[in-house]
């Protein structure tokens, strides 16, 4: 979801100086010179609610979808699917309850879903405004069991990934996606992200491989593996790092 929004983001800037979509390469994430409030500023904030609104907007509507998202049509499959009722779902990272709004609209309505989302404490705030049904939460469960677990355009951000993975595996979901993930055959690397006006956001781009294989060390064998609709700008990055589209990872057990 946040490319997304980071999207949405580029409008505001159109009179603005162009900037670099990525600006360095660097080993670490201390290395990267960050700056500004990034997922907890205003902008971001306004930007998050609005796109959340539009959807629930759409979901009320009979005129198509104008927001295409494969993730959600790939979750909306493994819920489908799933023996589990309700089936219990942790969003890693899913803002305001947007991914909620999507899937809802995607599967038949007798589903019964028992939804939750880790976020930022503003943005379950007002997500819990929004998306009444969804529990937000801003930790990680202690101790608990879920079916699917589900992160969107979030483990680019995690410093120590291996470890928040460890604690998916815990919950012991049977299926685990991934989407929007910013992994191909590169080296593992940080870079600055310039796509929040007044921020610059520490971005992982990741070995896939690596991850793949960290994934199968915790039990967990890539089933699919897809693509994001719209490559990224990547030319301001070295041809050696660059991973024009991101992907929709799909592991189970």
């Amino acid at each position: 979801m946040k490319r997304q929004l980071a999207r949405f983001a580029k409008k505001l800037q159109r009179e603005q100086p162009r900037q670099a979509h990525w600006q360095g390469v660097h080993a670490r994430a201390s290395e990267v010179p960050v700056q500004g409030a990034g997922f907890d500023s205003e902008v971001w904030i306004e930007m998050t609610r609005s796109l959340t609104v539009h959807a629930l907007e759409q979901a009320r509507s009979t005129r198509p979808w104008t927001i295409v998202r494969s993730d959600i049509q790939l979750l909306a499959s493994i819920v489908a699917l799933s023996p589990q009722r309700p089936t219990r779902l942790l969003d890693f990272g899913g803002g305001m309850g947007i991914g909620h709004v999507m899937l809802r609209a995607a599967i038949d309505p007798s589903i019964a879903l028992d939804y939750h989302i880790v976020e930022g404490a503003r943005v379950c705030a007002q997500g819990a405004q929004l998306v009444p049904e969804v529990k937000f939460r801003t930790n990680m469960p202690d101790a608990d069991a879920f079916d699917i677990v589900y992160a969107c355009s979030s483990l680019q951000y995690i410093d120590d990934h291996g470890s928040l993975l460890a604690t998916f595996a815990r919950y012991r979901p049977k299926h685990v996606l991934f989407a929007d993930v910013p992994a191909g055959d590169v080296p593992t690397f940080w870079t600055a992200q310039h796509t929040v006006p007044g921020s610059s956001i520490a971005y992982k781009f990741m070995n896939l491989d690596e991850l793949v294989r960290t994934m199968s060390d915790l039990e967990y064998k890539l089933l699919v593996r897809g693509v994001a609709e719209r490559p990224i700008e990547v030319a301001s990055l070295p041809p050696s790092h660059r991973v024009e589209r991101t992907c929709n990872l799909l592991f189970g057990r």
